[in-house]
């Protein structure tokens, strides 16, 4: 496919969910595009030839997308846009920890609504939020909330909702077509996991022209630089890289939770890139014993106290994969 994304030759980082390969053809592709004047001038705001593309990959109209520096940027200008100063959002727990930072920069509060096999609608309904922020797959969980499951939330809430769906390409779902018909909502996406390109740092939201003119209004306005638009725009145009990284986590990530089901170890399904183990009477020392091993994994704070806490594991190559698996038997022979 390509070589292995992960540069550091000491550790496995299993924590930060990124493709386990890099989407080197792009980059090649790109860099053949470019010149050193590109780098003379300011790139050109709001990026238009990326949106473009993009709304035309969604299936709408250019002022109906806006490119970010990565997701994350665009989470950010979206509680800025659509949650008054003082007011509300509305997640499930747990949940993408980057929403409880930018809660706590943009002063608004978080309420949430424990997560167990589904949405758990009611207790988010009930919430009254001023936004909800939903991702699916969910962020560390790796739990998919159906198309179905978020149609009926939506019926019952009129507030903003951002669906984020960073890992989307992995479950197979497409929930952009609910952006196209509902007025009251978003829908993220990066390229940063299925498209190989963590390191351009380019995520986008699609939807209601109403909300994506409010985020438009606050966006800084060199936000992307020109390289990363032209590596972007090389990705989107050769799907057969997302296809295949898709294909590739998917039987890895099927072999590592049986893998770690038949050790012991109490995993949940997943269909994103990554799986979530949890919770554990001692993640703080299996997370240390790894790391002691050369293999990085997220701590979970979750769901704490005298039950434990988890941890978040990306699909890595089958190398690291492997290694994993031996790591763990070593650190936790008997898990339970």
């Amino acid at each position: 496919m390509s070589r292995s994304a992960v540069v550091p030759a000491t550790l496995d980082r299993l924590d930060l969910n990124v493709a386990p390969f890099l989407n080197e053809a792009a980059v090649e592709r790109a860099l053949r595009g470019s010149r050193p004047w590109d780098l003379a001038m300011y790139p050109e705001p709001g990026v238009p030839r990326l949106e473009a593309a993009i709304a035309t990959s969604g299936g709408v109209s250019s002022d109906e997308v806006l490119v970010g520096n990565g997701s994350d940027e665009i989470l950010d200008l979206a509680m800025r846009a659509l949650v008054p100063r003082g007011g509300s959002l509305g997640v499930v727990e747990p949940s993408f920890g980057m929403y409880d930072h930018f809660v706590r920069a943009n002063g608004i509060a978080l309420g949430r609504a424990r997560i167990r096999d589904g949405l758990p609608a009611e207790a988010l309904v009930s919430l009254r939020a001023d936004a909800y922020f939903l991702p699916s797959p969910n962020n560390p969980t790796g739990t998919l909330f159906t198309r179905e499951e978020i149609s009926s939330f939506l019926d019952r809430v009129d507030a903003p909702v951002l669906l984020d769906e960073a890992y989307a390409e992995f479950a197979r779902q497409d929930l952009r077509a609910l952006a196209r018909e509902r007025g009251n909502v978003l829908v993220t996406r990066t390229f940063s996991k299925a498209y190989g390109l963590p390191g351009i740092r380019v995520g986008y939201v699609l939807g209601a022209r109403e909300l994506v003119a409010r985020l438009r209004a606050i966006r800084m306005p060199y936000n992307v630089t020109s390289w990363s638009e032209r590596a972007a725009l090389e990705a989107l145009a050769d799907p057969g890289f997302v296809d295949r990284t898709v294909a590739y986590v998917e039987r890895e990530r099927d072999r590592l939770l049986g893998a770690l089901r038949e050790g012991g170890w109490p995993v949940w399904p997943s269909r994103a890139s990554f799986l979530f183990v949890g919770p554990l009477r001692d993640g703080t020392r299996v997370r240390e014993g790894l790391r002691s091993r050369g293999i990085v994994v997220k701590p979970v704070p979750w769901p704490g106290g005298d039950e434990g806490t988890s941890l978040r594991i990306s699909v890595g190559t089958e190398d690291q994969n492997a290694r994993l698996l031996d790591a763990l038997r070593e650190v936790a022979p008997s898990p339970r």
